[in-house]
């Protein structure tokens, strides 16, 4: 990304740029309190994004009972669509 990151998907790329363009501090792959290796594509201040790109029955069973975790916890999380991305990302606008 252009303020260094690496990202995992073109879709985590296009929050990323729209997080540095819009001069928002964040944070790529913070590590997450439900276990090993858990971790959120990001993190401003205390709000989570999780972009949800991939459309399989197993993809989407783990991001199912990793919102349950988020639930659960008691955390801030923005779930990022594909279609978000194509409306120009203005659900990032309403919560940051």
């Amino acid at each position: 990304a252009k303020d260094g990151h690496k990202v995992q998907s073109r879709l985590e790329l296009a929050v990323d740029e729209w997080l540095y363009e819009h001069k928002i501090k964040h944070v790529t792959q913070p590590p997450l309190p439900f276990g090993k290796n858990t971790k959120s594509d990001f993190l401003v201040g205390d709000v989570y994004i999780e972009v949800l790109g991939l459309t399989s029955k197993e993809y989407k069973l783990k991001y199912a009972k990793k919102a349950e975790l988020y639930k659960l916890h008691s955390m801030k999380v923005i779930y990022i669509l594909p279609s978000d991305i194509r409306n120009g990302l203005d659900i990032l606008k309403r919560f940051l």
